[in-house]
């Protein structure tokens, strides 16, 4: 074999950071992001006469699936910086990641290449649906790739909504009313003040 497939063979083995502290950290960083934004929108939704467990779990899971799906800034500089931050800065090189955020708030991760990270469902205990898959693309741009479309075709019946991380930029995807929000940030400078510098 080629140096390069001995170099892609190695970055396709299991990354020696401690996955169970970065865990933690977004697991924590989603906590309290939920703990902040969710009481407002909570406030906004009906009042229900008596005690309905199935209608608390579905108010909570619409509730989450809205800061998902239209992420604010505490979610930009809370959860998404943690994930991104695991991504870029965690490893040996840059690497894909994979986070799931079922309907219990459970999170799981997977990590994989600088250009590629498998979409595995097979964990233990995760409770269906999917509110969100967060990925990464540490070397460039947010977008929704022809293999992440092709995950998203496949679990769209269970998975309420997608979010893509770039360089300074991301891809929040509401699956089921099939609208994106976009965010690019970048230093705006008009030709004058370029030339200033």
């Amino acid at each position: 074999m080629g140096k390069m497939n001995d170099k892609y063979i190695d970055m396709q083995e299991e990354p020696t950071v401690l996955i169970a502290d970065w865990k933690e950290r977004i697991e924590e960083s989603l906590e309290q992001y939920l703990e902040t934004e969710a009481p407002y929108l909570m406030m906004e939704a009906p009042v229900t006469t008596g005690y309905d467990k199935n209608r608390r779990q579905e108010l909570i899971l619409s509730t989450t699936l809205r800061l998902f799906t239209n992420p604010e800034s505490s979610m930009e500089m809370g959860p998404l910086s943690v994930i991104w931050e695991m991504s870029t800065k965690a490893f040996d090189i840059p690497r894909e990641i994979s986070v799931i955020v079922d309907k219990t708030g459970q999170v799981y991760i997977d990590v994989g290449t600088p250009g590629y990270v498998k979409f595995n469902f097979e964990p233990k205990g995760m409770k269906l649906p999917i509110v969100c898959w967060i990925h990464t693309h540490p070397m460039g741009n947010a977008y929704f790739s022809s293999t992440d479309w092709k995950t998203l075709d496949s679990w769209k019946t269970v998975m309420k909504s997608a979010i893509v991380l770039g360089n300074n930029e991301y891809w929040a995807y509401d699956i089921e009313r099939d609208i994106a929000k976009t965010v690019k940030y970048g230093r705006l400078r008009t030709e004058e003040k370029k030339e200033e510098e």
